[in-house]
């Protein structure tokens, strides 16, 4: 009787043994050439116009840029939002004519975050005097006020002002309510594991 208790031993050694094997895959690292070369994502907001309700809504879009060139996450961020080209059927206030500035100089932590844009060198193309409405002016805020509260993973205030320190959009926080329908309820938000006012 010895013997197929040994097998069966043997068996079972077997197949724990084989249970094992792939399962424990040593995960391959980057070298760090590899790592540079890898796109970071960073979450911009564009805006969409929302059938029945009247009204635009902002909503989160991916862009990828070269790590290279991501240093500070805010920064990043705001760049990605005044180079960001939507999507059929989505438009953005940080980009085109009505872009407020060619480019972030810096971003200051506070309350509010500060951020300055860079001016416009004399003949260039944006910076126009766009006659927005009081809810044009409302969406471009809160696209730069969810993009760097997505960067940050919180909710922040945000301000932004040019070169010489001069307002060109004041304090500004997320709202939940500029958000397009569904926006929430389709997943995004609750992840961030920060909360907004409105």
């Amino acid at each position: 009787m010895r013997a197929p208790l040994v097998v069966l031993g043997a068996l079972v050694t077997g197949l724990v043994t084989l249970s094992g094997c792939g399962s424990a895959r040593p995960e391959t690292e980057l070298t760090a050439e590899q790592a540079r070369e890898t796109p970071v994502r960073v979450v911009v907001f564009d805006f969409v116009e929302t059938p029945g309700a009247q009204r635009l809504g902002v909503t989160p879009q991916t862009e990828y840029v070269d790590r290279a060139s991501a240093d500070d996450p805010v920064v990043t961020a705001v760049r990605a939002l005044l180079r960001h080209q939507p999507e059929q059927g989505h438009e953005s206030l940080w980009s085109g004519l009505c872009r407020p500035g060619p480019d972030v100089t810096a971003v200051e932590a506070g309350a509010p975050v500060l951020v300055t844009l860079a001016d416009y060198p004399p003949g260039a193309a944006g910076n126009a005097a766009c006659d927005l409405s009081e809810e044009g002016w409302r969406v471009q805020r809160q696209q730069l006020a969810w993009t760097v509260g997505a960067a940050l993973g919180r909710d922040v205030a945000v301000r932004v002002v040019d070169g010489t320190g001069r307002e060109v959009l004041p304090t500004t926080r997320p709202e939940r309510s500029a958000l397009a329908p569904g926006v929430l309820s389709g997943g995004y938000g609750p992840h961030l594991g920060w909360s907004t006012r409105g």
